[in-house]
């Protein structure tokens, strides 16, 4: 092999020419000598207009004098030459490392190795119309891209520059492995045609189902009813996450062209997305379901609309055809993107679709039908069964009035301080002069950095005389962000920092539940507070128990048998009253004691600080917990 004789004639001949003008000519390799000892090639019938979906193929697939590529290099099995290949660092974009083989590729222009590890996403590159290596751009072609580190396979993705091709021209692009002794090129000859490609599937069962969903025009998913998962799973061998889609016609053929968990449906079949399509099918890999949503035609409301596609392992495939009868809208959806522990967000709404649904002339019409009672809105769970409001507000001296309730982040309404999960909050509001309305969402409670990323869903529903219609608000939590802090001194003191807040939002504190009970002289905390054999009662400033010396009124929130609410001046107070400030709500969750402290609204100014006390009494035993409190501008 002649080929690290001509780099070093390569380099030199560069090295003179560079000397005398500015670009030199590529260098010829004489035709007696290659840049590979082993060439496999693949002749590729492929369709123009595949773009960056492309067509898949597989190393492991080809086979040259009955040897795989890796036999070439004395492997002994597809998993070898993955590992010789080194680490993912390619499929994640970056560098090469740890290999004992070399990815690169072949300049068909000059006929040299290009050891570029990649120039696309994956392992593989992008080629001019010469079949150059080149990155992505005006001068791009043709791909290969490949994640078969992570995926532990060697499957590829052919694919091309959308619009840049046409039926009856031919390219051909080189892939290439090499170590110290060895270098296997794989030739792809590819013939563009504009024929579509033929998927040869053997049905091995079929079903139908049935569905009926409101109009909306705003992509919502749904998922589709009636799937027998285990019945596919069966018959193709397979789980149905692990098997290929493809998208089938309405004369029953499978369409090579669509495939994968995103495939649009017109009446003929699969068609591309825009004008004429009607229903959408989808795989939810996280929840295991197929889904559908609608193309946003007002044209769909009161027709059929069908899909069929073939969930397929290799060449057997199941058949799934779903008919969806589309009604008159009553589904609407509101959206917001709100920060953990962040402020209330407006969801900037539409109400008029709303208004005009149920017949009023105007929103103001609308609004004071919900404050009369004529209009019911109610918040569903997520199984869609009514839950009961955490707040209902009558209209104040400015006719404003708010109906809002809490809801955990699996989307059922919970009590405020229900303990479910963590909560967020919503409400609907009016000024009955301009007829506005709104619809907020604001964090509250223990929403975490866990939640960070998800997208929380609530619903409401609207009940006027004869017609129902829902909105769905989808609440995207886009960061952590702290609206308050505490630190456990000695002597059970907690020093707590706030930031003013609108909406009751909680902050739970936790203390060593073992030396509170020690100092008591009960085993366990939980369960003395649970069985009243301790209880809590809330302490004036002066350091009187609240309500009497008895023991037996020694609660004020209505909400768990220890609660406080507390004045400005640290005295226990009614909610509601004036200068109430602060509210230390105990409770019991999975059996540890904890409090939950929050704000009343309008009574908290930036710079307040409060001091709160409670009393935990056993019998002839006490012990007083401190709460000193800051409201803060920020953290």
């Amino acid at each position: 092999m002649k080929k690290y004789f001509y780099a070093l004639l390569a380099l030199l001949v560069v090295v003179v020419a560079s000397c005398k003008k500015p670009e030199p000519e590529p260098i010829v390799v004489p035709d007696d000598d290659k840049a590979y000892d082993v060439l496999y090639e693949v002749d590729v019938k492929y369709y123009f207009d595949l773009g960056y979906g492309g067509t898949s193929l597989n190393y492991a697939d080809f086979v040259k004098d009955g040897k795989h590529i890796w036999e070439q290099f004395g492997l002994n099995s597809e998993a070898d030459f993955i590992k010789a290949l080194g680490t993912a660092d390619v499929a994640n974009g970056g560098a090469q490392t740890d290999q004992s083989i070399n990815f690169c590729a072949i300049d068909g222009s000059t006929g040299y190795l290009n050891e570029s590890v990649s120039t696309t996403n994956g392992w593989g590159h992008w080629f001019t119309a010469q079949g150059d290596v080149c990155t992505w751009g005006d001068n791009a072609y043709f791909f290969t891209e490949g994640y078969f580190v992570s995926s532990e396979n060697l499957a590829i993705t052919l694919g091309n520059f959308p619009g840049r091709i046409n039926a009856g021209e031919k390219y051909t692009i080189i892939e290439a492995f090499a170590d110290d002794e060895t270098t296997v090129a794989v030739q792809f000859n590819i013939t563009v045609t504009d024929e579509v490609p033929e998927v040869k599937l053997n049905k091995v069962g079929e079903a139908k189902t049935k569905m009926k969903i409101g109009f909306d025009s705003d992509y919502t998913p749904y998922e589709i009813t009636g799937i027998d998962y285990a019945a596919i799973a069966q018959a193709i061998g397979c789980e149905v996450g692990a098997a290929t889609f493809y998208g089938v016609d309405a004369a029953g053929k499978p369409n090579a062209l669509f495939k994968g968990t995103d495939i649009w449906y017109n009446a003929d079949g699969p068609a591309s997305w825009g004008a004429g399509c009607t229903i959408h099918f989808g795989y939810d890999a996280d929840n295991g379901i197929f889904t559908t949503c609608l193309f946003p035609d007002e044209e769909l409301i009161g027709k059929t609309h069908s899909l069929t596609v073939a969930v397929a392992n290799g060449n057997n495939a199941f058949f799934q055809t779903v008919e969806v009868e589309v009604a008159g809208q009553d589904t609407w959806t509101a959206a917001a993107t709100i920060k953990v522990q962040g402020d209330a967000v407006d969801t900037n709404f539409d109400f008029a679709p709303l208004v005009a649904y149920f017949g009023f002339d105007n929103l103001k019409a609308f609004v004071e039908a919900v404050l009369s009672g004529d209009l019911v809105m109610s918040p569903l769970n997520a199984d869609g069964s009514v839950g009961p409001y955490s707040q209902n507000y009558t209209p104040n001296d400015n006719g404003v009035f708010v109906l809002g309730s809490f809801y955990s982040v699996a989307g059922n309404v919970v009590n405020w301080n229900s303990g479910e999960d963590a909560y967020y909050f919503d409400f609907f509001g009016d000024n009955a002069g301009d007829g506005h309305a709104n619809i907020d969402v604001t964090p509250f409670t223990e929403l975490t950095e866990a939640q960070v990323g998800q997208t929380l869903t609530f619903l409401l529903q609207f009940v006027y005389g004869d017609k129902t219609a829902y909105v769905r608000v989808n609440v995207a939590v886009e960061s952590a962000v702290p609206w308050a802090s505490y630190e456990a001194a000695e002597g059970n003191v907690f020093n707590i920092k706030m930031m003013r807040d609108q909406s009751y939002k909680a902050l739970r504190l936790d203390f060593s539940n073992e030396d509170l009970a020690s100092a008591l002289g009960v085993e366990n905390l939980g369960l003395a507070v649970t069985d009243g054999s301790v209880k809590v009662a809330g302490l004036n400033a002066d350091g009187s128990v609240a309500y009497g010396d008895d023991g037996t009124t020694l609660a004020n929130t209505g909400e768990t048998p220890y609660g406080h609410w507390y004045n400005k001046s640290g005295d226990v107070c009614k909610w509601g009253t004036e200068n109430c400030a602060m509210c230390f709500n105990v409770k019991v969750e999975d059996g540890v004691v904890c409090v939950y402290t929050c704000q009343f609204p309008e009574n908290v100014e930036v710079g307040d600080s409060f001091v709160c006390k409670q009393r935990y009494m056993a019998g002839d035993k006490s012990v007083d917990v401190t709460y000193n409190v800051t409201i803060v501008e920020s953290l």
